[in-house]
Protein backbone atom coordinates (compact mmCIF):
# COMPACT_ATOMS: atom_id res chain seq x y z
CA UNK A 1 0.00 0.00 0.00
CA UNK A 2 0.91 3.64 -0.30
CA UNK A 3 -0.78 6.72 1.15
CA UNK A 4 -1.54 10.13 -0.25
CA UNK A 5 -2.64 12.96 2.05
CA UNK A 6 -5.20 15.27 0.42
CA UNK A 7 -6.43 17.92 2.82
CA UNK A 8 -8.56 16.18 5.43
CA UNK A 9 -8.43 12.83 3.62
CA UNK A 10 -5.89 10.01 3.55
CA UNK A 11 -6.06 7.95 0.38
CA UNK A 12 -4.81 4.38 0.72
CA UNK A 13 -3.74 2.86 -2.60
CA UNK A 14 -2.66 -0.62 -3.70
CA UNK A 15 1.02 -0.53 -4.70
CA UNK A 16 0.73 -2.95 -7.62
CA UNK A 17 -2.38 -1.57 -9.30
CA UNK A 18 -2.38 1.99 -7.98
CA UNK A 19 -6.09 1.59 -7.28
CA UNK A 20 -7.69 3.42 -4.39
CA UNK A 21 -8.42 0.98 -1.54
CA UNK A 22 -9.88 3.47 1.00
CA UNK A 23 -10.36 7.18 1.38
CA UNK A 24 -10.17 7.93 5.09
CA UNK A 25 -11.74 11.17 6.27
CA UNK A 26 -9.72 12.72 9.09
CA UNK A 27 -10.57 15.52 11.52
CA UNK A 28 -8.17 17.86 9.75
CA UNK A 29 -5.35 18.18 7.24
CA UNK A 30 -2.59 15.67 8.05
CA UNK A 31 0.99 16.84 8.33
CA UNK A 32 2.46 13.38 8.92
CA UNK A 33 1.61 9.69 9.12
CA UNK A 34 3.20 6.40 10.16
CA UNK A 35 2.45 2.72 9.58
CA UNK A 36 2.28 0.19 12.41
CA UNK A 37 4.94 -2.52 12.29
CA UNK A 38 2.30 -5.18 11.53
CA UNK A 39 0.99 -3.07 8.62
CA UNK A 40 -2.59 -3.10 9.93
CA UNK A 41 -2.87 0.54 11.04
CA UNK A 42 -1.86 4.02 9.98
CA UNK A 43 -1.54 6.98 12.34
CA UNK A 44 -2.11 10.50 11.02
CA UNK A 45 -1.07 13.67 12.85
CA UNK A 46 -1.73 17.38 12.49
CA UNK A 47 -2.65 20.39 14.61
CA UNK A 48 -3.47 19.22 18.14
CA UNK A 49 -4.44 15.66 17.20
CA UNK A 50 -3.42 12.17 16.16
CA UNK A 51 -5.81 9.59 14.70
CA UNK A 52 -5.19 5.87 14.24
CA UNK A 53 -7.03 4.12 11.39
CA UNK A 54 -7.44 0.49 10.35
CA UNK A 55 -5.91 0.23 6.88
CA UNK A 56 -8.28 -2.46 5.58
CA UNK A 57 -11.54 -0.90 6.76
CA UNK A 58 -10.59 2.75 7.11
CA UNK A 59 -12.27 2.86 10.53
CA UNK A 60 -10.92 5.03 13.36
CA UNK A 61 -9.32 2.92 16.09
CA UNK A 62 -8.14 5.79 18.26
CA UNK A 63 -7.95 9.56 18.63
CA UNK A 64 -5.60 11.63 20.76
CA UNK A 65 -5.89 15.35 21.51
CA UNK A 66 -2.55 17.07 22.08
CA UNK A 67 -3.32 20.59 23.27
CA UNK A 68 -1.36 23.35 21.52
CA UNK A 69 0.88 20.86 19.68
CA UNK A 70 1.62 20.79 15.96
CA UNK A 71 2.39 17.11 15.33
CA UNK A 72 5.15 16.87 12.73
CA UNK A 73 6.42 13.30 13.23
CA UNK A 74 5.00 9.93 14.28
CA UNK A 75 6.60 6.56 15.02
CA UNK A 76 5.11 3.29 16.27
CA UNK A 77 7.01 1.37 18.95
CA UNK A 78 8.00 -2.06 17.49
CA UNK A 79 5.24 -3.84 19.49
CA UNK A 80 2.59 -1.45 17.99
CA UNK A 81 1.23 -0.65 21.48
CA UNK A 82 2.91 2.77 21.80
CA UNK A 83 3.00 5.63 19.32
CA UNK A 84 5.44 8.53 19.66
CA UNK A 85 4.23 11.92 18.42
CA UNK A 86 6.77 14.71 18.04
CA UNK A 87 6.31 18.34 17.22
CA UNK A 88 6.21 21.91 18.42
CA UNK A 89 3.92 23.57 20.94
CA UNK A 90 2.88 27.04 22.00
CA UNK A 91 3.03 30.23 19.99
CA UNK A 92 4.49 30.98 16.60
CA UNK A 93 7.62 33.13 16.38
CA UNK A 94 5.43 36.19 15.68
CA UNK A 95 3.52 35.59 18.93
CA UNK A 96 0.34 34.34 17.27
CA UNK A 97 -1.61 32.02 19.50
CA UNK A 98 -1.76 28.54 18.01
CA UNK A 99 -5.21 27.37 16.92
CA UNK A 100 -7.03 30.01 18.95
CA UNK A 101 -5.94 28.69 22.33
CA UNK A 102 -4.85 31.38 24.75
CA UNK A 103 -1.71 31.06 26.81
CA UNK A 104 -0.57 33.70 29.31
CA UNK A 105 2.57 35.44 27.93
CA UNK A 106 4.69 34.43 30.95
CA UNK A 107 3.95 30.76 30.36
CA UNK A 108 3.97 30.86 26.57
CA UNK A 109 6.53 28.60 24.97
CA UNK A 110 7.98 29.27 21.58
CA UNK A 111 6.78 27.25 18.58
CA UNK A 112 10.33 25.85 18.50
CA UNK A 113 10.09 24.11 21.88
CA UNK A 114 9.68 20.40 21.31
CA UNK A 115 7.42 17.90 22.87
CA UNK A 116 7.37 14.19 22.30
CA UNK A 117 4.26 12.43 23.54
CA UNK A 118 4.09 8.68 24.12
CA UNK A 119 0.56 7.53 23.27
CA UNK A 120 -0.87 4.21 24.45
CA UNK A 121 -2.62 2.77 21.39
CA UNK A 122 -4.77 0.33 23.37
CA UNK A 123 -5.99 2.60 26.17
CA UNK A 124 -6.18 5.78 24.10
CA UNK A 125 -4.31 7.72 26.77
CA UNK A 126 -1.15 9.79 26.76
CA UNK A 127 1.47 7.84 28.72
CA UNK A 128 3.97 10.68 29.10
CA UNK A 129 5.39 13.74 27.42
CA UNK A 130 9.06 14.56 26.99
CA UNK A 131 10.21 18.14 26.71
CA UNK A 132 13.45 18.96 25.03
CA UNK A 133 15.23 22.15 24.15
CA UNK A 134 14.49 24.69 21.43
CA UNK A 135 14.89 22.55 18.31
CA UNK A 136 11.91 21.25 16.31
CA UNK A 137 11.45 17.50 15.76
CA UNK A 138 12.06 16.44 12.14
CA UNK A 139 12.22 12.65 12.54
CA UNK A 140 11.42 9.92 15.08
CA UNK A 141 12.42 6.26 15.10
CA UNK A 142 12.23 3.60 17.82
CA UNK A 143 15.33 1.49 18.49
CA UNK A 144 14.27 -1.27 20.89
CA UNK A 145 13.57 0.59 24.19
CA UNK A 146 14.91 3.93 22.98
CA UNK A 147 13.60 6.65 20.74
CA UNK A 148 15.90 8.40 18.28
CA UNK A 149 14.88 11.95 17.38
CA UNK A 150 16.38 14.26 14.77
CA UNK A 151 16.21 18.04 15.23
CA UNK A 152 16.97 21.25 13.39
CA UNK A 153 20.67 21.99 13.16
CA UNK A 154 21.44 18.32 12.46
CA UNK A 155 21.18 17.18 16.08
CA UNK A 156 20.25 13.61 17.01
CA UNK A 157 19.00 12.71 20.48
CA UNK A 158 18.49 9.30 22.02
CA UNK A 159 15.67 9.15 24.58
CA UNK A 160 15.13 6.33 27.05
CA UNK A 161 11.49 5.41 26.40
CA UNK A 162 11.03 3.81 29.83
CA UNK A 163 12.14 6.94 31.69
CA UNK A 164 11.36 10.62 31.23
CA UNK A 165 14.87 11.80 30.47
CA UNK A 166 17.32 12.19 27.67
CA UNK A 167 19.72 9.25 27.66
CA UNK A 168 22.51 10.94 25.74
CA UNK A 169 23.10 13.87 23.40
Amino acid sequence: IWILSKGDCLEIHDVDSGNLVHAIKTDQCCSCFAFSADGKRVAAGGVESVEIHNIKTGSVEGRFRLSKMMVSQLAFFPDDMTLAAGGCVGRTASGDIVHGTAMPPKKARSFNDIDIAFLNVKSGKIQKKLQGDRNGVFALHFLEEELLSYHSGGQFRLWNSTEERLKEK
